[in-house]
């Protein structure tokens, strides 16, 4: 067989796939080759499974700095929309001296050599107490939308405890799954 250290993952499948058949003809009973291919297999997966954890320290390491220059850069950019909209705001309030002064109509749009800078009128729905307008308007308004969520922790620990609704076993389940743990 091939050397411990230079052993693949697939090497180390197949390697215990093999040992299982071979102990299952055996019956359990091992000889010195049995027991040296078992060792071969032990000192192949602990090293394999230390430059798994090594892999994966690195590597959660790299996803760190790469979230932290993503908030980094997120935060400057936010930094840049709150400066553009102080800009507007300042913008706005100029046209609006401009409207005060000059009237609607001359006043509300001004065009340069750059380009064209005009203050727009629109209406927006401000409210000043969403659940208290939900109350009033009810659910079975056209203008209140009602969404469904399934809390699916909640239905696991009824699961779990085995209080879950009837029928639902034949929509849902409880499934094992097995995930690594390196510490």
């Amino acid at each position: 067989m091939e050397a411990a250290s230079k052993l693949t993952s697939l090497d180390l499948y197949r390697m215990a796939n093999e040992l299982c058949t071979v102990l299952e003809q055996n019956e359990g009973i091992t000889d010195d080759d049995i027991d040296a291919a078992i060792d071969e297999f032990l000192i192949g997966s602990e090293d394999k499974l230390d430059r798994h954890r090594y892999a994966i320290d690195r590597f959660k390491r790299s996803a760190e700095m790469y979230r932290a220059e993503a908030k980094r850069l997120q935060e400057r950019a936010r930094m840049h929309i709150d400066i553009v909209d102080r800009v507007k705001r300042h913008a706005r309030l100029c046209l609006e001296a401009r409207v005060e002064l000059m009237g609607e109509k001359e006043g509300r749009s001004m065009e340069n050599a750059h380009g064209l800078v005009y203050l727009q009128r629109y209406t927006r729905l401000e409210v000043d107490d969403a659940p208290a307008l939900l109350d009033h308007l009810g659910t079975d308004s056209e203008l209140v939308k009602v969404s469904h969520a399934l809390r699916r922790d909640a239905l696991t620990r009824a699961m779990k405890a085995g209080k879950e609704p009837a029928g639902v076993g034949k929509l849902a389940r409880l499934v094992e799954h097995n995930t690594v743990i390196f510490k």
